[in-house]
């Protein structure tokens, strides 16, 4: 027997998980730190992000090996269901998921055509726009196009040393393209490619150190 999680894109719409710190409230024995991009399951995981360093958890997305967990925080509109399976899984996934491995299974193009779209707004100018566009091009060809573009312009805290509003600032975009199809009875096949760019600033005086440069509030 194998514990495993799994969430759904239908899923996460209704309890509102919209990242991997959020997966963690569903998922028994799964912790995250973000300021680390640590991942750990029952305790296992890694103490440090050096090259050198295995991790006790692995992350695959669509059976592709990742170095980091947090494409598991993509949108929905990208991602069809996460699959987190507690304990070791070195049968499958390796000798770096001893304490358990993380799963991202993309949504696939449709037999039917569908288009989605996302629009959202929230405090401090943050705004959210997708698009989704999925069908049949031939009766052996299928294909999915996605683009989201997201974005918080002003921070969340308010800095009276600078006057500024600083801290948690978005500015990501991502986008994606999927043929699909079969080639006679024997021969299937799935492509994708995906481009993106994730700006994400963390807390006011994250980088007010002894070397850094940021304003001192």
């Amino acid at each position: 027997a194998v514990a495993i999680t799994a969430v759904t894109s239908e899923d996460r719409q209704a309890l509102g998980i919209a990242n991997i710190q959020d997966l963690t409230n569903l998922t028994p024995g799964l912790s995250y730190t973000a300021g680390n991009e640590r991942i750990t399951l029952r305790g296992v995981g890694r103490n440090t992000n050096n090259f050198g360093a295995e991790p006790g958890v692995a992350n695959y997305t669509d059976g592709i090996y990742q170095s980091f967990a947090s494409i598991a925080g993509r949108d929905d509109i990208f991602v069809d269901r996460i699959e987190v399976l507690r304990g070791p899984q070195g049968t499958l996934y390796g000798r770096n998921s001893i304490g358990g491995a993380l799963n991202i299974v993309s949504r696939r193009p449709t037999d039917d055509f569908e288009a989605e779209m996302r629009l959202g707004v929230g405090n401090f100018g943050q705004r959210k726009l997708g698009a989704a566009l999925s069908g049949p091009i031939t009766d052996w060809l299928r294909y999915r196009a996605v683009a989201l573009k997201e974005v918080r312009d002003e921070g969340v805290y308010y800095n009276f040393g600078t006057n500024d509003q600083e801290g948690y600032e978005i500015d990501n975009y991502n986008a994606e393209f999927q043929l699909e199809g079969e080639l006679g009875d024997r021969f299937s096949f799935w492509t994708k490619y995906t481009g993106g760019n994730y700006e994400q600033a963390g807390p006011p005086g994250g980088t007010t150190t002894s070397n850094g440069e940021a304003p001192y509030d």
